[in-house]
């Protein structure tokens, strides 16, 4: 709005700034974006570690849980081979692609979980900016199933020839979705926890010191 709108956008008496108090607010209702970003993740991660701790437990008698094992060893080739979950309805052929990389991307999250669980164990909970990753990747996928639905309802009832400007703006979403999910996959790698113990620590001085250090280039001679 104060991109479109310059200085009116936040000043009275115009409507803007009211307007843009109201869209902000409805957003947060429910608690920050980071809070809700953890509450997605560490509910996401409650059954794949407690999947894994089961299975920790069962290979210290193998013969007795060959059920358990199996089940797990079977799971795992699922996520080896991509489908996991899918969506249940019949697609057009302008958006079956668009499946076809969302349910490779439910496979790649399943496994990227698994990794996270085991390299952190109990410390899950305290790796928030790993969690955040798992939440924004868990997203974007429910984003992009829905927004996949939605344009194939409106094609139903409408015709193909009559949604090109939705199947237009679907192939965008769904391209820039797959585009943050992948990013956020690979900052889910080892290495990257080395530059986040650098962001915590820059964080740490400009907490401590109430500010980032800049001398004011205006105000002081």
């Amino acid at each position: 709005m104060v991109q479109l709108a310059g200085g009116r956008g936040y000043v009275k008496p115009y409507p803007y700034e009211r307007i843009l108090r109201d869209s902000r607010i409805n957003r947060i209702f429910e608690g920050a974006n980071e809070v809700l970003r953890l509450f997605i993740a560490l509910n996401g991660i409650q059954a794949p570690a407690a999947a894994l701790k089961e299975v920790g437990s069962a290979l210290r008698r193998p013969l007795r849980n060959l059920g358990l094992l199996g089940g797990y060893a079977r799971s795992r080739v699922r996520l080896r081979l991509g489908q996991t979950s899918t969506l249940d309805i019949d697609l057009h052929e302008r958006l079956k692609k668009h499946k076809e990389y969302f349910e490779k991307h439910v496979a790649e999250l399943g496994s990227a979980t698994d990794r996270v669980v085991t390299r952190h164990r109990e410390k899950i909970v305290d790796s928030q900016l790993m969690l955040e990753r798992l939440a924004d990747m868990a997203i974007d996928l429910f984003a992009t199933a829905a927004v996949i639905a939605r344009t194939q309802s409106l094609i139903d009832e409408r015709g193909v020839g009559n949604c090109e400007r939705e199947i237009a703006l679907c192939d965008l979403f769904c391209i820039e979705a797959g585009r943050r999910f992948r990013e956020n996959r690979s900052m889910l790698d080892s290495r990257e926890e080395g530059i986040d113990d650098t962001r915590r620590g820059v964080a740490g001085f400009v907490r401590g010191g109430k500010g980032y250090f800049v001398t004011d280039a205006i105000l002081e001679e």
